[in-house]
């Protein structure tokens, strides 16, 4: 079987982190013939990463999301050598989708990350977004949250399979070795995610003012937002709480050096963060919104508002107890969100639609 994964490009993100996994699992212990195109070329250490496990990365050369027939027909040319083409996000999606009609002799996948996008706000879009994914062999949605949003929006649900996202849970099992540390009089929240409206590290930073002085902030990461939230963290006087570390590539090792993770989305599709946080080894606290309530059930905390997420934070600084609890309920837990389970998933599904 050989598998070809199309995403838009390979900058640091939860689809991308995740996809360079999968196709590390594939190749190396799988044995599957697997590769992948980006429409746009994007550098990155993920890029690096994938190429050096031996999986070659084409690239469409595309210098914005309007395409046009030419790449229509370079992608054709790349697809028609493969048995299965599996695209991930807009607009790889509608591309894959496009390019069937004069491919040949292969079947398509695409699976859906989030429970919202902004295309949805129009119902006049509902009809080509019904003809996209009406190309496709199969839907994977990573949440059922993320399957219900989709199958509302698509009228259709018979064709939306649920396979959870999953990580490679070795370098946080081998960094929470490395860094096993005594907890002390100092507590470190980490975030870690783009800086967008979607994130919301907003209620973080704010939930920072009503703890302790010694509780901090870390956030990695980068985007649009950024000089926001510095404004925020300034106009709320926690410049000396809060650090801002940009784009890393030593997200176990960041993690088990933490104390909690907290994931404040506004809207999630699964939320990938949380499970690295589980498999970290500590405490997790998500928004309680489609995708992150479902991932997290009852192996850490929910919140609403900003005042209660300072309070489950709290909590976990000063109940020794409660914290071990949550550690041990998260690694119990993240052991079904393991790569090889997810990847397993995807080959059986690729098997029932060839």
């Amino acid at each position: 079987m050989k598998v070809l994964h199309v995403i838009n490009n390979l900058s640091i993100g939860g689809a991308e982190t995740m996809l360079s996994a999968i196709v590390h699992t594939m190749n190396k212990r799988k044995g599957i013939k697997v590769e992948v195109l980006t429409l746009a070329r994007v550098s990155s250490h993920l890029v690096d990463d994938i190429e050096r496990n031996g999986v070659k990365v084409h690239n469409l050369g595309m210098k914005n999301r309007l395409f046009s027939f030419f790449y229509i027909l370079r992608l054709v040319k790349i697809m028609n050598r493969f048995d299965i083409v599996h695209s991930h996000l807009f607009p790889a999606n509608y591309m894959v989708s496009i390019a069937s009609v004069l491919s040949c002799g292969n079947r398509i996948v695409t699976t859906e990350h989030s429970t919202h996008n902004s295309r949805r706000g129009f119902k006049a879009l509902r009809p080509l977004e019904m003809f996209i994914y009406s190309r496709y062999d199969a839907i994977i949605a990573i949440s059922d949250g993320t399957k219900e949003a989709l199958a509302t929006w698509l009228k259709k649900n018979h064709k939306i399979n649920v396979v959870p996202n999953g990580i490679d849970l070795v370098p946080f099992f081998s960094a929470r070795e490395r860094f096993k540390s005594n907890r002390d009089d100092f507590f470190n929240i980490i975030a870690v995610g783009s800086f967008s409206h979607a994130k919301d590290q907003d209620s973080i930073i704010r939930a920072l003012t009503r703890l302790p002085a010694s509780v901090s902030l870390t956030l990695v990461g980068d985007g649009p937002r950024q000089d926001e939230l510095r404004a925020l963290v300034n106009t709320l006087n926690l410049n000396d709480r809060v650090d801002f570390l940009g784009l890393r590539n030593d997200i176990p090792d960041l993690i088990c050096m933490s104390d909690v993770l907290v994931q404040s989305s506004h809207w999630e599709g699964f939320g990938l963060t949380v499970v690295e946080g589980m498999a970290g080894g500590i405490p997790v606290i998500g928004s309680d919104v489609p995708g992150l309530r479902e991932v997290i059930s009852d192996s850490g905390f929910l919140f609403t508002q900003s005042a209660e997420l300072a309070e489950q934070i709290f909590k976990l600084s000063t109940n020794k107890e409660l914290y071990s609890e949550m550690v041990s309920r998260g690694l119990r837990h993240v052991q079904q969100f393991d790569i090889e389970r997810l990847v397993d998933d995807y080959l059986t599904l690729y098997r029932n639609v060839s």
